[in-house]
């Protein structure tokens, strides 16, 4: 199977059920990978490839809630869909509560999990590109001096230079130097930009533990 784009993990113990939903998925143009059980895709390095996952709630070792949770220690970013039969409904409802995307009621709708994969895979695609801008984020602050890490907590919490510059002992000309070194650093232009950055990153959380 090609890993140039998503894919869809089906996770399902009935043979024919997961043969038939592996081809109608494929027919809609989507790479599909099926497993027979949890412990076989968990025995991949699918939970840390792009897509989406399809469980059924009941299979033959753990259940389909088991391997959400699986997924969930592992911080996987795959997003769960769970395959239900009718009495599963309070099973299905209590996943959602602990991160399931949705639930779909056997007889699966073609039309209904066609839906629910588009949904999933579009929120995977949003999640990585979230955690590959944090790590990008992050990688830029561990390029930050000491003292440039000083300064930025100042500025996130909102001293102006010459209220830096008497804090930390320097001259005003100093934290000027400073802020232009860090800024180029994180790759912002503005001063609200890089605020907006530390802030939505957790970099002001971080920067605390400095004051």
């Amino acid at each position: 199977m090609s890993r140039s784009g998503p894919a869809v993990f089906l996770v399902e113990d009935e043979a024919k059920v997961r043969q038939a939903l592996a081809l109608m998925l494929g027919t809609y143009g989507y790479e599909v990978a099926d497993f027979a059980s949890a412990e076989a895709f968990l025995a991949t390095d699918a939970p840390s490839r792009a897509g989406c996952l399809v469980a059924d709630i009941r299979l033959g070792g753990a259940s389909g809630i088991e391997l959400m949770q699986a997924l969930q220690r592992q911080r996987s970013l795959l997003p769960v869909l769970l395959i239900t039969g009718h009495g599963d409904i309070p099973l299905a409802v209590a996943a959602l509560r602990q991160g399931a995307l949705n639930f779909i009621q056997k007889p699966v709708d073609d039309d209904v999990l066609v839906a629910s994969v588009r949904e999933a895979i579009a929120r995977n695609e949003i999640d990585r590109r979230a955690l590959e801008q944090r790590d990008e984020v992050h990688a830029r602050y561990q390029r930050l001096t000491g003292r440039e890490r000083d300064v930025l907590r100042l500025v996130v919490d909102g001293l102006t230079s010459p209220t830096i510059a008497d804090q930390l002992g320097i001259s005003i000309r100093t934290v000027e130097h400073y802020r232009a070194a860090l800024m180029e650093k994180m790759r912002v232009r503005t001063l609200a930009e890089l605020v907006r950055l530390a802030v939505q990153h957790g970099l002001d959380q971080e920067l605390q533990g400095r004051g």
